[in-house]
Formats: C-alpha cells, sequence, structure tokens
C-alpha cells in the first residue's frame, strides 16, 4: 500500500463520510509546522479575565489576519495573537469573541493539516505526527467553543481506527451540538452506525442518518445501502419493504430502492406485487433498462422463463453494444436447462453459452460473464473448460472463497479428487469455519480411499451445516455409508451408521434410491438383515423407476444382504489430468 493511502486509512479519512474543509483555500502549506504552546491556564486566570483591556491590540490584530487566513502559518499566527490577547487581559464579552475565534481557527489549522496531507504522500511516522497535532488542535477547538458539533465529527473521523471510545464519544458531542446542520448530524450517525456493537444500534443509527441527510447528497446512497444490507442480513424484509417505499415516494427514482423493495417483496412471497410494480414503472419510463433487467430476473425467480427471455431480448434490441442484456438472457436459458431433464437441456445450453460468448466479446473482464460461461460448461460436462474459467475467477480477488469452493466442486465432478483436496485445503486455512469445503474436502478423499479422512472431515461438516437441509442429508448419508461399509474394522460402527442413516431418510422422505441403499447397508452391518433387505428391494424398486445410474450395484447390494452377507466398499477412482492453466489467466479488475 502506498504511504498516500496508509495515511488515508490510517486517519480513518478513506471512507464517504469525511466532512470536507470547506473553509479551507488551496493554498500550499507545510504539514510540519509545529503548533503554538496553548496559554488556557493564563486565559483562564481571575487577575487577566476582568474588565482589563491590553490585550485588545492583539485580538484586533487577530480579527484583521484571520480574514485572510488561508494557510497554516496564517492560522498559527491568529492562534498565537488570540492566546496572547487573552492573557494580556480582555473584557469579558471580548473574552467570548476571542474564545470561539480561537476555537474556529484551531478547527480551520486541523482541516487544512487534513487536506495538505492528504495532497502530499508522507511516511507512517509522519502520519502519528499529524493525527496528533490535528486532535491537539481539534482538543482546542472545542475546549474553547464546546459547541462546535463540526469539531466533534472530524474528532471522531481521525480518531475511528485508533481509539474507539474516543471517537465514539465525539460523535455523540457532535450529534448534541450538529442540531442545527442536520446534513452533517446524519453524517454523525452514520459514522456512530460504525462503531455500533449491536446490529439493531447500527440499524437505529442508519434510520437516523437517512432521516438527517438529503437524497441528493453523496452520502445518502452509502447509508442506504448500508440499512438495506443489514436489514436484509437479519430478515426484516418488512422493514426493507417500507424503507424502500418511503424512498420511492420521496424521490421516485431510485435504483437502489427498487432492487431493494422488490428483493423485500420476493422474500415475503409476494411475487405478484413485484412484477406489477415494475411493470408500473417499465410503463412510465419504457426505456428504463435497468428495471427491464430487473423484471427479467423476478420472472427467473417465478420460473417465468419465457417472459424473462422476452426482457431480455427488449434490452439487447434497445442496447445491442451493451453486454447486459446477453448476459440476464443467458442466466434465462441456463436456469430454463436446469429445469429440464438430462437430453434435453442441449439447445438451451447452447443458446445460453451463444449469448456469454457475445457478451464476452463486448466486454471480455465481466466476471459474471466467465462465471456463467463456467457453469454452462458444467452443465455441458466440459469440466477442463469450467475449470478453466473458475481458475481465472479465483485469481481475480473478489469472492474467492466463493470461486474456490465451486472450482473443488467442479475438480471433484471431473474426476480430480487430488486437486479439489488442495483447494479445499487452501479454503479451510482461510476459513476454519466452512463446511461446504469440509463436505467437498470429504468426498474428494473418499474418491481417493482416504475414508478415514472423509469421515472426520464429515463430522466436521456437519457441525457448521445443521441447518442446510440438503447438504446435510448428503452428508449424513456418507458418512452413515462408510460406517456401515468400510473395508477398515476400526471405521465400522453399526449402531451410529443406524442413527445418521434414519435421519439422512427422514431428511428426504424416503424417497432417494441411494440414501435407502445406505439405510440397508446400515441395517447389515448390525446384523439385522430382515431389515437390510426390506430397505434395500425399496431402493432396488426406486432405481428401477428412476433410471438410477447404479441400479446395477443396488442389485448386487440386495443380493448381498439375501447372503446374510453385509457389503463392503472402498472407492479409488481413476484420477484425470489437471487441465493447464496460464499462470496469468486472470481477469482484470
Amino acid at each position: 500500500m502506498s504511504y498516500h493511502l496508509r495515511m488515508l486509512a490510517f486517519l480513518g479519512l478513506s471512507n464517504l463520510f469525511f466532512v470536507g474543509a470547506s473553509s479551507v483555500a488551496q493554498e500550499a502549506a507545510t504539514p510540519g509546522a509545529e503548533p503554538s504552546t496553548t496559554k488556557q491556564e493564563a486565559a483562564e486566570s481571575p487577575a487577566k479575565t476582568g474588565e482589563s483591556n491590553a490585550g485588545q491590540d492583539d485580538l484586533d490584530a487577530a480579527m484583521e489576519l484571520k480574514a485572510s487566513a488561508k494557510d497554516i502559518d496564517k492560522n498559527t499566527k491568529v492562534i498565537d495573537l488570540i492566546e496572547k490577547a487573552i492573557a494580556k487581559g480582555l473584557p469579558k464579552d471580548d473574552i467570548v469573541l476571542a474564545k470561539e475565534l480561537l476555537a474556529s481557527s484551531a478547527l480551520d489549522r486541523a482541516k487544512i493539516y487534513l487536506q495538505e496531507i492528504i495532497k502530499s504522500p508522507v511516511s507512517d511516522t509522519m502520519a502519528r505526527r499529524v493525527q496528533r497535532q490535528v486532535l491537539g488542535d481539534l482538543e482546542l477547538a472545542v475546549k474553547n467553543d464546546p459547541t462546535l458539533g463540526e469539531a466533534y465529527l472530524l474528532m471522531a473521523q481521525v480518531s475511528m481506527r485508533t481509539d474507539v471510545e474516543r471517537a465514539r464519544s465525539a460523535l455523540d458531542k457532535a450529534i448534541e451540538q450538529l442540531s442545527g446542520d442536520t446534513e452533517k448530524r446524519g453524517i454523525a450517525y452514520a459514522q456512530r452506525s460504525q462503531l455500533q456493537k449491536d446490529d439493531d444500534a447500527k440499524i437505529e443509527d442508519l434510520k437516523l442518518a437517512m432521516a438527517d441527510i438529503p437524497p441528493s447528497a453523496p452520502q445518502s446512497v452509502q447509508v442506504q445501502r448500508q440499512l438495506f444490507a443489514l436489514l436484509i442480513d437479519k430478515g426484516r424484509f418488512e422493514d426493507v419493504y417500507e424503507f424502500g417505499k418511503v424512498l420511492l415516494e420521496d424521490s421516485g427514482k431510485n435504483p437502489l430502492a427498487v432492487q431493494a423493495t422488490i428483493t423485500a417483496l420476493l422474500e415475503l412471497d409476494r411475487k405478484d406485487e413485484a412484477i406489477k410494480m415494475l411493470d408500473d414503472r417499465i410503463k412510465a419510463d419504457p426505456e428504463d433498462l435497468g428495471t427491464l433487467a430487473l423484471r427479467a430476473n423476478v420472472y427467473l425467480a417465478t420460473d417465468k422463463y419465457d417472459e424473462a427471455i422476452a426482457d431480455a431480448t427488449k434490452i439487447i434490441e434497445k442496447k445491442p453494444d451493451g453486454f447486459e442484456g446477453f448476459l440476464v438472457r443467458a442466466k434465462a436459458y441456463l436456469q430454463h436447462a436446469g429445469s429440464l431433464s438430462e437430453g434435453k437441456d442441449a439447445a438451451e445450453l447452447t443458446k445460453a453459452r451463444r449469448d456469454i460468448d457475445n457478451a464476452l466479446d463486448l466486454e471480455p473482464n465481466s466476471i459474471e460473464g466467465v462465471r456463467l460461461r463456467a457453469l454452462v460448461s458444467s452443465a455441458q460436462k466440459r469440466f477442463d473448460e469450467a475449470i478453466q474459467d473458475m481458475t481465472r475467477l479465483a485469481r481475480s480477488g473478489p469472492q474467492q472463497a466463493v470461486y474456490l469452493l465451486q472450482l473443488a466442486t467442479l475438480y471433484q465432478l471431473n474426476d480430480q479428487p487430488t486437486m479439489a483436496t488442495k483447494v479445499t485445503d487452501q479454503l479451510i486455512l482461510m476459513d476454519k469455519g466452512n463446511g461446504r469445503a469440509y463436505r467437498i474436502r470429504g468426498d474428494a478423499r473418499l474418491s481417493t480411499g482416504d475414508q478415514a479422512g472423509a469421515a472426520e472431515d464429515y463430522k466436521k461438516a456437519l457441525v457448521f451445516l445443521k441447518e442446510s437441509g440438503e447438504d446435510r442429508s448428503g452428508l449424513l448419508n456418507n458418512l452413515a455409508w462408510i460406517l456401515a461399509t468400510s473395508t477398515e474394522e476400526s471405521l465400522r460402527d453399526g449402531k451410529q451408521a443406524l442413527k445418521l442413516g434414519k435421519e439422512a431418510c427422514e431428511l428426504t422422505e424416503y424417497k432417494e434410491a441411494h440414501i435407502l441403499s445406505t439405510l440397508a447397508a446400515c441395517y447389515a452391518e448390525t446384523g439385522d438383515f430382515e431389515e437390510a433387505i426390506k430397505w434395500s428391494t425399496k431402493a432396488v424398486e426406486l432405481g428401477g423407476q428412476a433410471a438410477h445410474a447404479q441400479l446395477e450395484q443396488l442389485e448386487k447390494e440386495l443380493q448381498s444382504y439375501r447372503e446374510s452377507k453385509p457389503w463392503r466398499e472402498k472407492q479409488e477412482v481413476k484420477e484425470n489430468k489437471p487441465p493447464l492453466i496460464k499462470p496469468a489467466d486472470t481477469i482484470e479488475t
């Protein structure tokens, strides 16, 4: 990171809520200038605060100089003159005026220091020095004028990363003193929300910020985005809908509010209302391609593929040089293909790939385009190509963990369990609580005959994927299978296997042939061959109805149980060679 960026981060000035120094002139100044020594003790001395007028000349000189004090040096001279004036003696009314002028000059000097630092890169040592200087000036400002809310706000911003309690206290005071400047008060609420430990307190501060900051202000969009994100994360979709509706009533055109409101309606299972809302907006403004794209995605969420494709086609017709329409239509074709049985999906996948190719011709570095192409390649069983694209995405930075997880899955699908294990090893180093990474690594280890390692991974995955139905049933099934059928006696545990197998069957409502097969194997391991034959027979029947790929093995298992023999199995797949990936093959982001 450059000195410049480190400085911004160090001072906490890289976020959107920085309050600029509106009174700062463009003159250059030396950031290293030292502050004058504060003489507050003298200013507060009874002997100097009577009706003496000995400091009047210095105060007059300070006021005259202040009119042109647009840099650090002149503000420093103003501060020196005022301190001398107070020390010499001033009438009480003039002392109040002098202190207000002193506070204003200290605040301006703090702003100028920050502006000068932002302009010029500095070392970490200089950064700490400037931070001390700025905080000293801000403390001087609020000591002489405790009503200076802007000084408290800037103090909080400078302290945000190094002294949270100081920042929080300063923000509380800023909010109290900025009642006459609601926009800055809103910024203070937004800043304080970042320091709240409780999500409800964060939400409350963001709501107050949103009420204070005008919708046209650049900070307003950031506040809205944070508020919507928190409410969605907490599942408060009614609140999302209500806030979105208020914003749309105020401004009409607010893409963020439209998207948040539609998201809320979908989550609340009010899909017809969502489509009606988008219909009305498109009717009012047929050229609003963003809303048209949003309606296409809502159609996809309701499995209305023809309507989604029609909207995407309109986008392409209106903007043929834009890649977004092609991506929306490709997604529609891909999702439609996913709803079809294997063999009937080929035409839709071909159309999806054609649109993705068109989109990537227009925007080669589109992350969404590369991701969709990987998904289409995977659906077409072109795993080497899917791996190539997913590797590019994983190397590109954003959402790396998500892409690594998909990459590991692709390696496993492509009979490359060793590569799948390497990728999941990396994922688990990044996040030891990633249940899906343990699941995929367990599958990979099982494929290579490492039943003990697979069992351990499945156990860990079950800890982290407690609420995930489909994942949980698969995990329970796989672990039960190892405990019932392992060739290693030390791994087998019929009683525990039966418990896991029953839960897997309950989760899948006894409708999955391979899971019923596992239940049969569990009973066989406990010696209950009557139950083993019962459930194995049902597995064969279900497998026959669905033309199950493993029907032949299911029949062999049944025959084994009829002969009162438990089933034993150890997988060892033949690995494919990994595709060659160019080291520089990444996406520019």
